[in-house]
């Protein structure tokens, strides 16, 4: 694995870290990487003896105190499935019902009397779920860009 790949991957699994102690502990990998090259290693068997992205990111965050460690997101995922299920429903909404049902028509009368034909206009549409789904996707983006300024 190169150097840049396994820094990244690394980067990635400390997410629970504030972002100055992430891009410390990014730092003192990238040099001991390059200690082990300067002392002839190639990159890959460098990084090679670090171990895998998973296991160093695990052995930091088991070493660092619960109070330096970033609570968990718990709001990211449920901000998603709220999205994709008001998404959804605002799609099924715009492409199956209305394209099924274009107006409401009625027929009284019969064959011995005047007949009506009553007309109604096409279905209207569901804006307050398009806003809710819009609402949402801007939540998650929010807490998204939040999140990684941290």
């Amino acid at each position: 694995m190169k150097k840049e790949t396994f820094l990244r991957q690394l980067c990635r699994r400390l997410n629970r870290l504030k972002r100055e102690e992430r891009v410390q502990v990014i730092e003192s990998f990238r040099e001991m990487i390059s200690d082990r090259i300067e002392e002839g290693l190639s990159e890959e068997e460098a990084v090679a003896c670090l171990g895998t992205p998973k296991e160093a990111a695990q052995e930091i965050l088991n070493g660092m105190p619960e109070e330096k460690l970033l609570k968990k997101d718990r709001l990211g995922p449920v901000l998603l499935i709220l999205f994709l299920i008001a998404g959804g429903l605002s799609l099924f909404w715009a492409v199956r019902i209305r394209s099924h049902f274009p107006a409401s028509v009625a027929v009284i009368g019969g064959a011995d009397g005047p007949t009506s034909i009553f007309v109604a206009a096409k279905l209207g549409h569901a804006w307050g779920l398009y806003a809710a789904a819009v609402l949402l996707l801007l939540a998650l983006a929010v807490h998204l860009w939040r999140r990684s300024r941290m």
